[in-house]
């Protein structure tokens, strides 16, 4: 019982794979953040916007990357309009699925 259960885990974690589903990065440049809060507030504002399944930050390299489980449910304006109610500019630098 317990392998179908862990089975049925491990099919839900790759489910986007299995069915030949991508997942969206998507990248922004974020030249004014300097430091862990700013880092922060920049997180709190994207996780309210539904669709977004994944942040990182890197505070170093300025950039933040999105995973988007549902991209028909955000668009890049939602998002540098997130990042812009944190406080900071920000650009587009790169989109893959």
């Amino acid at each position: 019982m317990m392998k179908i259960f862990t089975l049925l885990f491990i099919f839900n974690l790759l489910s986007p794979l299995a069915w030949g589903k991508e997942l969206q990065k998507i990248v922004f440049s974020v030249p004014k953040m300097t430091c862990p809060a700013c880092a922060s507030s920049i997180e709190r504002e994207l996780k309210k916007v539904e669709g977004v399944s994944d942040i990182d930050i890197n505070i170093g390299s300025k950039e933040v990357t999105l995973t988007l489980k549902d991209e028909t449910k955000v668009n890049f304006r939602q998002l540098i309009d997130s990042i812009k109610s944190a406080g900071f500019d920000a650009k587009l630098k790169k989109s893959a699925p």
